[in-house]
């Protein structure tokens, strides 16, 4: 996740990072035998629901800006 991350804010994420963040925190949650590891994952969740299309438009302008 912290991979994906860096190439966001870097302006080098590509399309698939998005459906690979969501698909990694849901198998945190899924897998994850303490509450700390079943939260972690909520707040990029949450980002992914409320804020997809911002994930998509910095990949799609390749921008490296702030935050």
């Amino acid at each position: 996740m912290v991979e994906i991350f860096e190439r966001l804010v870097t302006g080098d994420g590509i399309a698939e990072d998005v459906d690979i963040l969501e698909t990694l925190s849901r198998a945190m949650m899924d897998s994850s035998l303490c509450g700390l590891g079943q939260a972690a994952p909520v707040p990029v969740l949450d980002t992914l629901k409320h804020f997809r299309n911002d994930y998509e438009n910095r990949i799609n302008s390749q921008s490296c800006c702030e935050l």
